[in-house]
């Protein structure tokens, strides 16, 4: 589910679409590794507090959009979706694409969880693979 199915359908059209510039960057996770860090924090005596549940390399939104191309071996055309239209569509919804979402896991790698799914590409990849 999440925002990733509902960009998936412009796909099949050999579109790829990014959020006005393209440029904001966004924090992601994959599911698996979502779950493992839950684990791990329960399991982890020294976990304490809030920690950042994302992958250590964000993306920007263009660079998503032709990620997502990429996992699935498609040729795209990338097209921006305008920010005044998103705004107009989305209202105050819309800073959910257009602004910087940017967070590091820090505190987490430093109790030493590593992460199955880093990078992106491979991310999308598995679950694409594994239609999760």
């Amino acid at each position: 589910g999440g925002a990733l199915e509902k960009l998936l359908p412009f796909y099949n059209f050999n579109l790829a679409p990014y959020f006005g510039n393209g440029k904001q960057i966004y924090s992601w996770i994959h599911i698996e590794d979502l779950c493992r860090i839950y684990i791990f924090v329960l399991e982890n005596e020294n976990a304490e507090g809030p920690f950042n549940a994302t992958s250590p390399y964000p993306v920007s939104n263009k660079e998503l959009a032709a990620n997502i191309a990429k996992s699935k071996n498609k040729h795209v055309i990338l097209i921006p979706a305008p920010a005044f239209a998103l705004k107009i569509m989305l209202g105050e919804l819309s800073s959910a694409v257009l602004d910087n979402i940017n967070v590091f896991p820090q505190r987490i790698s430093d109790l030493g969880f590593k992460f199955e799914h880093p990078e992106n590409v491979e991310a999308l990849k598995d679950i694409f693979n594994r239609k999760i």
